[in-house]
């Protein structure tokens, strides 16, 4: 009898060790939302996506889990089909994107994240038995947590040991369009709030680690001034723009030239460009010589990403090279230095032609410089004979027979009155 009740003790205890252990599982919430684009990205508003991202050790199956939206009439998102491997990220795509194609593990066109958070009520992920897994905050307020909407960074999770129902743990993504698939532009090392093995082992390693430092981007090469009138040593110079709404540091950037005898200008420290504003380097500051004959720059960001670079084939003098709203470049004879780029209407179209036949850029330019020492030429010879001059106007010389035929009928016409001259002499 008394082994009995033994038995049933042990028994007993080993349930209980057991919903514990289930239960302490179900809120280390092994997988969570991560990151959320709600906005869309610089590409469009329909360019939406959700990260999830795996905490454990182990790769998981989430094939027939679901993400609902907090209001039940809201549409509901299926995953059907799909693993997370260990210490990785899921993302599910309302469209594919550009230039990270291979990164979206799953694509639902019906997904629509509406811009008022009221509307979506929260985002709740939910496992294959139904069980909530994860969710964002509950919030009476019309906006998400955080993330913009204008200047399209995302909306991130501090911590993912942490629970998303905290507001303090979610905040907007340092990087424009967010990191998909990524770690997020600032990990806090806040101890979790269940610990577990797996999960102890992941902090010690998030407190290890040096923080990865995300730079903005959106700064751009905006107008360049290679072949100015003058001395070319002390009128060149290259503008740059920073397009987003806030002040960006680019200490340690650097820009280089990519032809001749290249040079690169590193930024020094404190180097700033207050958002929508433009940075104006002169050759003098940079040292770097722009080639006429045709060049290029590019824009470099200290860990060797190339964020902007431009390349120019041929000069126009007096002419600066434009960035447009297009990301097309033209050129112009408005130089626009520390302020928006001016391209007329005229030269859009003669940009449009020489963009059309690259191949005889040089071949115009050459024609166009021949041109000018002609008009030179001419301008001198008439002022010397203002009888071509006014023939020329009036279009009585179009060619070489013309002229000739004019010039004799004049020889033939002053031989005639010279011998009638002399008749008269004699006459006389």
């Amino acid at each position: 009898m008394r082994l009995k009740i033994i038995l049933f003790i042990v028994f007993v205890l080993q349930i209980s060790l057991f919903s514990q252990t289930n239960f302490a599982l179900a809120n280390e919430s092994a997988v969570v939302i991560n990151e959320i684009c709600w906005m869309g990205t610089q590409q469009g508003w329909q360019y939406e996506w959700i990260e999830l991202y795996n905490n454990t050790n182990k790769e998981i199956d989430i094939k027939n889990w679901k993400i609902k939206n907090g209001k039940a009439k809201k549409e509901t998102l299926d995953i059907d089909a799909g693993k997370i491997k260990a210490k990785d990220y899921f993302l599910i795509c309302r469209k594919q994107m550009t230039g990270i194609k291979e990164k979206c593990d799953m694509e639902i066109s019906k997904m629509s994240l509406n811009n008022d958070y009221q509307k979506n009520g929260r985002l709740v992920l939910i496992d294959e038995q139904g069980n909530i897994i994860d969710q964002t905050p509950k919030s009476n307020d019309k906006k998400w947590h955080s993330g913009d909407n204008l200047s399209k960074q995302t909306m991130e999770r501090k911590n993912s040991c942490v629970s998303g129902l905290d507001n303090e743990n979610w905040q907007t993504s340092k990087q424009i369009n967010g990191t998909p698939k990524a770690k997020n532009s600032i990990i806090i090392a806040d101890l979790p709030l269940i610990k577990n093995e797996d999960i102890s082992k992941e902090t010690e390693e998030q407190k290890n680690k040096t923080q990865t430092i995300i730079y903005p981007s959106e700064i751009y090469i905006n107008e360049i001034l290679p072949c100015p009138e003058g001395s070319d040593a002390e009128n060149e110079w290259i503008e740059l723009f920073n397009k987003n709404t806030f002040e960006v540091d680019i200490s340690e950037w650097k820009i280089t030239d990519i032809k001749g005898k290249t040079f690169s200008y590193v930024f020094p420290k404190a180097t700033k460009i207050p958002g929508k504003k433009f940075l104006v380097l002169t050759r003098q500051e940079t040292k770097i010589t722009l080639n006429n004959s045709g060049d290029g720059l590019k824009l470099i960001q200290p860990d060797g990403k190339i964020i902007n670079e431009v390349v120019f084939e041929k000069t126009f003098l007096g002419k600066s090279y434009n960035r447009t709203e297009t990301d097309k470049w033209e050129w112009s004879e408005t130089l626009t230095p520390d302020s928006l780029n001016i391209i007329s209407e005229s030269e859009a179209k003669e940009n449009l032609f020489f963009n059309d036949y690259p191949a005889k850029t040089e071949t115009i330019q050459n024609s166009f410089d021949l041109e000018q020492e002609q008009e030179q030429e001419q301008t001198k010879f008439f002022a010397k004979n203002p009888l071509m001059r006014d023939l020329k106007q009036n279009k009585t010389v179009k060619s070489f027979p013309d002229v000739f035929i004019a010039s004799m009928l004049a020889i033939f016409s002053g031989a005639i009155i010279f011998a009638l001259k002399k008749e008269t002499q004699k006459l006389k």
